[in-house]
């Protein structure tokens, strides 16, 4: 078992994301229709529901979510 010291990081300990401004994207993204845009669409509409998903204020630093 190594004994050295081991950096990782940044560990950031606040909100990740704003919710609001990412509610007005994913709105701004449906109503120019690019959330509907073939393969492309669904990967910009899963980022931002992910990233809002995120901004929750009560989620621990750390939270991790594993159903991927």
């Amino acid at each position: 078992v190594s004994h050295s010291l081991v950096v990782s990081g940044p560990l950031w300990t606040g909100p990740l994301h704003n919710a609001d401004h990412i509610r007005d994207l994913l709105s701004l993204a449906d109503q120019w229709g690019w959330t509907n845009a073939g393969v492309e669409g669904k990967n910009l509409d899963k980022l931002l529901r992910q990233m809002h998903d995120e901004s929750d204020p009560r989620l621990p630093f750390g939270y991790i979510k594993l159903d991927e």
